[in-house]
């Protein structure tokens, strides 16, 4: 706890006092003798006449006998049925206010009170009273600034008393506070009394976590910059502290050892330290300047190999000076047909290494060639509306693939419906490399369609217009490729005809253009 939470604790309590203190003496003045009224509306309540005013009296020892003159109560209209006090002229009272109550109650039940206050001050407060003296305490585990005394005990058990402080509390550390007491009698604060407590922290802060030593790798400049996670610090009364250091997380250190120190002190001045080394040696290997990325090339026509030349590489120390560089490749040379692996191994004076590597890869990036590829094939469809279509199939060549894979759309020797069909072939190499090969195989349909059934001739007699109406049950058409087929007419069945011969004729058409006709004669 700080010292402000007790500086504020101390003037709340004592503020506190003084409104107990101010409300005690209110209510003691306006504690006036009165009388009061109950009534139903019935009749007249009872009337008490010469209620006392109310007793002020000072004494010594704690209690006392307060005589008075009781009221009288009378109802000339209802009559009395009860008269009762809460006390009566000659009892003993306590130091302190005491309400003596009358209570006035008529046959019908309609009732009448009267009260007044008995005030007694005592001169005795402090007799016998044990007040504790002066204490103190030292901290011998945590922060314990609670503090245990003996309650004063008041003689009189009509007084009371408060404080701004209990026993059992605690205190502010490595501060004297002092403690007061008020004696009230009921009404006012008829006296006070007061002690120190004093408490003393002996015990010294503790760090969590001190970092142990270690060592950090030199810069190029043979320097480094040390990092940590500050310590942190604890101290039984005054919780987290910030301790205060010789150096901070990111200071640059020099090759060798280097002490480090932490220093946490609490509020009363007790004192701890976190101390440890940063030794800075040289164990960084040496820097590649300009050591290639992965290459990527394409594989030449003749070997599927590709000849790849990089930079001299170059490697660097931050302390040791020279470096021995050896690998795998030189620039210049030959690589295969797939991912080659160059290292590099860069050792300085110190013995540090530092092996780094990038690939070569060597790609088929050349797609197959193909070789013969199928013209379109026209074919004419047959009755049941497909033909069969022959072709030797496309032949593929690759430069440095090990297998082609060859896949297609549709084989000789399959059957085509009416229409155009597109056929591809696939070639993949092994590196993924594809070529197309198609043509179309285009199927005519050149079968018209055929009429099912025909209107045969017939002869119709005019009437008196020499003209007739004729009807006919519509032909019917079907078509071997199951097309929709358009039929038309030069006449249409229920047609007005006039006298003589005349020819009707139906034309059906598919949707390949193949025609048929049907005709027969209206006579």
């Amino acid at each position: 706890m700080n010292r402000e939470y007790f500086i504020t604790k101390v003037l709340i309590n004592r503020f506190i006092l003084i409104i107990i203190g101010c409300v005690l003496v209110l209510s003691s003045t306006h504690s006036e003798a009165k009388t009061t009224v109950e009534t139903n509306i019935v009749g007249s309540p009872p009337v008490i006449t010469g209620c006392p005013s109310n007793v002020n009296t000072t004494i010594s020892g704690c209690s006392t006998s307060i005589s008075w003159a009781p009221p009288v109560a009378s109802d000339p209209e209802e009559g009395m049925d009860s008269f009762v006090s809460s006390h009566v002229p000659g009892d003993v009272f306590p130091a302190g206010v005491t309400v003596v109550t009358y209570t006035a109650t008529n046959n019908i039940g309609e009732i009448a009170t009267c009260s007044f206050a008995v005030r007694i001050r005592s001169n005795d407060v402090f007799d016998n009273l044990t007040i504790p003296g002066n204490l103190s305490k030292d901290m011998t585990a945590g922060c314990d600034s609670r503090v245990q005394w003996f309650e004063p005990e008041l003689n009189c058990a009509g007084l009371s008393i408060v404080s701004d402080y209990s026993s059992g509390e605690s205190f502010p550390v490595g501060e004297t506070t002092t403690v007061t007491y008020f004696v009230l009698d009921g009404t006012f604060v008829v006296g006070s009394f007061n002690f120190d407590v004093t408490i003393v922290d002996n015990i010294a802060p503790s760090f969590a976590s001190c970092p142990a030593d270690f060592i950090i790798t030199a810069n190029v400049d043979c320097q480094a910059v040390g990092t940590w996670t500050p310590p942190t610090a604890s101290d039984n009364c005054s919780g987290t502290l910030t301790p205060s250091a010789s150096h901070a997380p990111g200071s640059v250190f020099t090759l060798g050892a280097n002490l480090v120190t932490y220093t946490a002190t609490d509020a009363s001045g007790n004192e701890a330290l976190c101390i440890f080394t940063v030794t800075v040696a040289d164990q960084t290997a040496p820097v590649y300047a300009n050591l290639p990325t992965d290459i990527i090339v394409s594989a030449n026509d003749i070997s599927c190999q590709a000849v790849v030349a990089w930079p001299t590489v170059i490697a660097e120390d931050n302390c040791s000076g020279s470096v021995t560089v050896d690998k795998s490749h030189t620039s210049g040379s030959n690589f295969d047909l797939g991912i080659n692996r160059v290292e590099y191994t860069a050792t300085d004076i110190a013995g540090n290494i530092n092996i780094k590597s990038f690939t070569v890869t060597v790609v088929d990036d050349t797609p197959p060639s193909v070789t013969t590829c199928p013209a379109n094939i026209e074919l004419n469809a047959t009755a049941s509306c497909t033909v069969e279509a022959i072709w030797t199939a496309p032949t593929f060549t690759d430069k440095c693939a090990v297998s082609l894979t060859i896949v297609s759309s549709h084989d000789s020797g399959d059957f085509f419906d009416v229409g155009t069909t597109t056929v591809t072939y696939t070639a993949t190499d092994d590196a993924g490399n594809e070529t197309l090969c198609s043509f179309d195989i285009i199927v005519n349909d050149i079968t018209a369609p055929v009429f099912d059934a025909c209107p045969t001739n017939m002869t119709v007699s005019t009437g008196s217009s020499c003209t007739a109406v004729v009807n006919w049950t519509l032909p019917t058409v079907s078509d071997n490729c199951d097309v929709s087929v358009a039929l038309s007419s030069n006449f249409a069945s229920g047609a007005v005809f006039a006298l003589g011969e005349t020819t009707v004729t139906y034309t059906a058409t598919d949707a390949a253009g193949n025609a048929a006709i049907c005709s027969f004669l209206v006579t």
